[in-house]
């Protein structure tokens, strides 16, 4: 997660899939403990599914979602504020909700930044493969030409 970018996008999608899992799942009904369960085992990042784990098993021993996912540092500071209001005005799914959406947004944004970053060097290397390629074929034929001529 401290790969430069990429571990900001990898945390951001990871707070995404995770709120998105755990708001749906709130809202059908399901109590938290058993949808953090579910959640982290729907992981496919080891260090969220450790993470997700621990904040269970801190809610289980009657902590507040909000302060068990303040302690994991794996949630960024507007995820836990979001959770802490959610938990205290009753509408955590929809917090959570907002929270997936956001963060969705984010990476969109991110990749798109990223993407137009990366566009103009695909195109500067593609340029040089195909210098180097036109000079392989000239070289030569140069070369033939001065041996001919002198």
């Amino acid at each position: 997660m401290k790969i430069p970018v990429f571990g900001t996008n990898i945390q951001r999608y990871n707070i995404a899939q995770s709120s998105r899992t755990l708001g749906t799942l709130v809202s059908g009904g399901i109590p938290l403990v058993q949808a953090l369960e579910i959640v982290s085992d729907a992981m496919s990042n080891e260090v969220f599914k450790v993470e997700l784990k621990k904040i269970k098993n801190k809610v289980l021993e009657g902590e507040s979602l909000w302060s068990s996912m303040e302690k994991s540092g794996i949630m960024t500071p507007l995820t836990v504020e979001m959770v802490q209001v959610g938990e205290s005005t009753g509408a955590l799914s929809d917090m959570l909700e907002q929270v997936s959406s956001f963060y969705d947004q984010e990476l969109s944004t991110s990749v798109e930044r990223f993407m137009a970053l990366l566009e103009p060097l695909i195109l500067v290397f593609m340029a040089f493969i195909i210098a180097v390629i036109v000079l392989s074929v000239y070289m030569p034929l140069f070369s033939m030409y001065n041996l001919v001529s002198g």
